[in-house]
């Protein structure tokens, strides 16, 4: 199963839609979530969905989604929580 992940990892690219390069404003805005008391690679993660234009980060890292609030140009929720709110909402 390691060499699966190990080999899919590899391709990552083949399976992206976007590539988000590691620039000044990236890192800058990264910065700025990391005062927030997000850790420094979940930044990252975040940024990458906002200058996306993603309207949803999905996550169970508990840590994230206890500061989801703190965030208001993108919406973080778990998956479970996700699929309730859109069943809601319809």
């Amino acid at each position: 199963m390691r060499w699966f992940l190990l080999v899919f990892l590899s391709k990552w690219k083949e399976y992206a839609i976007e590539d988000i390069e590691e620039e000044p404003t990236v890192i800058a805005i990264a910065k700025g979530l990391n005062k927030k008391g997000f850790h420094k690679i979940d930044s990252l993660h975040i940024v990458c969905a906002i200058i996306s234009n993603c309207e949803y980060f999905l996550t169970t890292d508990n840590h994230i989604l206890k500061r989801a609030s703190l965030l208001d140009n993108i919406k973080i929720n778990d998956p479970i929580g996700f699929i309730r709110r859109s069943y809601y909402d319809n």
